[in-house]
């Protein structure tokens, strides 16, 4: 093995000079507080160290293994008007979640683009559209609602988000009493 610097090497050291500065400035906080930048930071570190091995000692002179650095080959028989429909319509999917997020508020935009781009983009039937829809709204109220108590963020039409977690709130009122 011989030694070889490479754009790969200076990103890693890059990164692991962040995660150096981050954990030693959360060095002097309190244990709650450094405890996040830690558990990330640390672990970080030692990935970049090994990264930085793999990235300065690459096998023989000469042999450069480029094959694992792209993640996937360009596949130029698909014309570029095809690439441009398909980037426009996930484009279009994209914005039109934010957009419903904006209007209606995150408790009905995500389940409702789940909904939608599993009916109508992927295929798949409505019945599993359905389900998966249902299982998502049940996660995010359960998760984020019931167990982490994030507040939500109004959209522009509060009302149907409200009501929603109102009769979320009356149903679970109805379960324990205080």
């Amino acid at each position: 093995m011989k030694f070889k610097a490479n754009p790969g090497a200076l990103f890693t050291v890059v990164v692991l000079l962040l995660m150096v500065g981050l954990v030693m400035t959360a060095k002097q906080w309190q244990y709650q507080a450094r405890l996040f930048p830690w558990t990330i930071g640390i672990p970080t570190m030692l990935l970049c160290f090994l990264q930085l091995g793999l990235d300065l000692f690459r096998g023989k002179d000469g042999d450069e293994d480029v094959a694992g650095m792209m993640d996937l080959p360009v596949d130029r028989s698909v014309p570029v008007a095809v690439v441009i429909r398909r980037a426009l319509n996930i484009f279009g999917w994209i914005v039109g979640l934010y957009l419903s997020i904006w209007i209606i508020g995150f408790i009905l935009s995500v389940p409702l683009f789940l909904l939608l781009y599993l009916g109508i983009q992927a295929g798949e039937s409505w019945k599993v559209a359905v389900t998966y829809m249902l299982v998502m709204m049940v996660f995010m109220i359960g998760v984020f609602e019931m167990v982490l108590h994030i507040p939500w963020p109004p959209g522009l039409i509060n009302g149907p988000q409200e009501f929603i977690l109102g009769l979320v709130e009356r149903y679970l009122s109805g379960l324990v009493p205080i």
